[in-house]
């Protein structure tokens, strides 16, 4: 049975261990004036070693830079490989080299607007946001936007395949540090875009269930067939 724990008792998990459960993002676009111009849920299964993305057409930015039909992603950090959903029977598979070429087509897209180069973050301070205790980090491009983020350490997650450089780093884009707060299994809370002293978006963790996942739910479902990503990644700079 679930056992919803707000946002304060994950806390309580062993320190060696990882989250199990869902985590409910909402991801929120902002007018000139400072009013909410959309806003779009992200839900996360996830355990200690996989974790899925259900609905991946409902989330920004994703959804603005996807291939049509890509309609959600399971994380396996147990086989260190990602698998994109398309529409009917397609399953696209990354590991190696095509995760690396996926990362350099997200930093060609720059993630809908989101700037692809920030420089080293500076330590602001720790806050109480919603329950969590955390850390907020600033970071700023040559551009003047603004990207602060809000990570807590309250539980780990396992970000796996999704810490590594072929997204955060070297490979796609260049955010300093953010791979290694990821590969420590800390959560952003907050993640918030400014334009000077405009917020232009958002995304903000509002709910943490702490439940058992089937094994099941993280698998690759029958009729499913894996494909090659080669196809994929063509249509995903192109689109």
């Amino acid at each position: 049975m679930a056992n919803s724990v707000g946002f304060a008792e994950p806390s309580t998990q062993r320190a060696d261990g990882y989250f199990e459960g869902v985590l409910e993002f909402v991801a929120s676009s902002y007018r000139a004036d400072g009013s909410a111009d959309s806003r779009e849920p992200l839900r996360i299964l996830t355990s200690a070693n996989r974790m899925l993305f259900p609905s991946l057409e409902a989330s920004e930015p994703f959804a603005n830079n996807a291939p049509p039909g890509v309609e959600s992603m399971l994380v396996r950090n147990d086989k260190r490989d990602m698998i994109l959903y398309g529409d009917g029977y397609d399953a696209y598979q990354f590991k190696g080299y095509d995760l690396t070429l996926l990362g350099l087509a997200f930093k060609a897209l720059a993630m809908g607007g989101i700037p692809s180069d920030l420089e080293a973050p500076e330590y602001v301070g720790r806050f109480a946001l919603r329950g969590f205790q955390t850390r907020l980090w600033r970071y700023r491009d040559e551009s003047g936007l603004r990207v602060d983020v809000c990570f807590s350490d309250d539980f780990r997650v396992n970000w796996g395949v999704l810490s590594e450089s072929w997204l955060f780093g070297s490979g796609g884009l260049k955010v300093d540090s953010l791979d290694r707060f990821l590969a420590q299994g800390q959560v952003p809370v907050r993640l918030e875009v400014f334009s000077g002293e405009l917020r232009r978006m958002s995304l903000n963790l509002l709910k943490v269930e702490e439940v058992g996942v089937a094994a099941s739910t993280l698998e690759i479902p029958h009729p499913k067939v894996l494909r090659s990503s080669t196809r994929l990644l063509i249509d995903l700079v192109r689109n």
